[in-house]
């Protein structure tokens, strides 16, 4: 890859974040503990047949889904064969992973950089010691940059429900 397509390809890497799928079969044991990492947390749920909503998830059963829409803060229920995903957002997760992406890519870039503009005299008097500052500088600018860049986007985890096959329902 040349050195013009690595800096956009890290700034999307950062901006999108990193992203999770989790396929889960409709058990009570990977009910409960969806509960658990969902229950009171909002949600982007989608639906068969509708956009994906945000949503405040109340609670989840293998029957069905209780949640307060965001918009008219009404309680409601939905059987959960009609839910294809549900996406949780963590923001503070995609802080602490775009800080290591960022500090980690300006690390490398820094100790790169100082090596393309370093003569062949200043390697033998400074050894790895230029590089290694410019490293350190960069891998500062990185995590700085990629945690507020995380932060901004969030780290998004989505559980898709792949059994959704009932008595008298299909797919």
């Amino acid at each position: 890859m040349r050195h013009k397509e690595l800096f956009p390809t890290l700034f999307l890497v950062l901006f999108l974040g990193c992203t999770w799928t989790h396929r889960l079969q409709i058990k009570d044991s990977e009910v409960a503990l969806l509960n658990q990492k969902l229950s009171g947390k909002t949600a982007e749920v989608k639906f068969k047949n509708t956009q994906p909503q945000e949503i405040k998830v109340i609670e989840i059963s293998t029957v069905q889904i209780l949640y307060e829409d965001s918009i008219s803060s009404k309680k409601l229920s939905k059987p959960l064969h009609q839910v294809e995903s549900i996406t949780l957002r963590d923001y503070g997760k995609g802080a602490l992973q775009g800080s290591l992406l960022g500090a980690a890519g300006g690390f490398t870039s820094g100790f790169l950089f100082a090596n393309l503009i370093m003569s062949e005299e200043d390697r033998l008097d400074w050894g790895l010691l230029i590089p290694l500052v410019f490293g350190a500088r960069g891998m500062l600018l990185g995590g700085v940059t990629g945690l507020i860049v995380g932060s901004m986007s969030g780290s998004k985890e989505t559980y898709v429900f792949e059994n959704h096959q009932r008595v008298g329902q299909t797919r």
